[in-house]
Order: C-alpha cells, then sequence, then structure tokens
C-alpha cells in the first residue's frame, strides 16, 4: 500500500471515530465566575478553588456546583449544568450517527454549560 493511501484511511478512520460535537467545539468550556464584591473564594465541586474574577476551563461532561465564600459575606451556590447540544451532535453527526454520537457523549462534546458565566452578589452577613 502506497504512503497516501495509508495517509489517507488514517484520516479517514479518524473522522469516521471521532464524534462531531467534539471535533467542532471540544471537551471542555471556559466559565467565567464572578462576584459582587469581587475577591470571594469560588470553590467547585472538583475541589477547584479560584478567586474571583477567574475564567476556569471544565469538562462537559459533568454538572458543577459552585460555592461562592467571603469573609464577612453569607455563603452562596450556583449550579453550572450541562445542556444537549443537538446541533453539534446530530446534525453533525449525519454521516455516522450512531458511532459519532456515542463518542460525543462519552467524550463529553454532546454537551454546553450553561451558564457560561457565573454572576454571585454576596450579601453580608
Amino acid at each position: 500500500m502506497n504512503k497516501f493511501l495509508s495517509s489517507f484511511l488514517v484520516v479517514v478512520f479518524t473522522f469516521a471515530v471521532s464524534g462531531c460535537g467534539t471535533i467542532i467545539h471540544g471537551t471542555s468550556q471556559n466559565v467565567s465566575l464572578q462576584s459582587d464584591p469581587p475577591g470571594a473564594t469560588a470553590t467547585l465541586s472538583t475541589g477547584l478553588e479560584v478567586t474571583t474574577p477567574e475564567i476556569v476551563k471544565l469538562s462537559r461532561s459533568k454538572d458543577y456546583i459552585v460555592t461562592f465564600e467571603k469573609e464577612g459575606y453569607k455563603k452562596k451556590q450556583a449550579q453550572i449544568s450541562r445542556d444537549f447540544n443537538a446541533k453539534a451532535t446530530i446534525l453533525g453527526n449525519i454521516l455516522w450517527l450512531l458511532v459519532g454520537c456515542a463518542v460525543d457523549f462519552i467524550a463529553g462534546g454532546a454537551w454546553t454549560l450553561d451558564p457560561e458565566a457565573v454572576h454571585i452578589t454576596l450579601e453580608k452577613a
């Protein structure tokens, strides 16, 4: 088999086993965490801890709870949920629907995190 044909087959195989949602928008997403007042500690359910304002890169494959805390203020929580992205998953996998969708669901490309920006106003304790 010549090099061109083998390279072509590798490319075709790679696309055939890849989900389009995963290829188009990836398996992670940037989410903005903001608080009023700024400088709060935002702790995600994964254990990741940042100081607001901050942009975090999160896996699209799960939901998150974010806890905002700052001295002198009441603790507040927000949820970041994964929503099914039909456009990228179903329409993007028209040629190999079952395999492509399965890859997207497993890898996380079938999902979009919502909201993309979490803004919390903390109340004084």
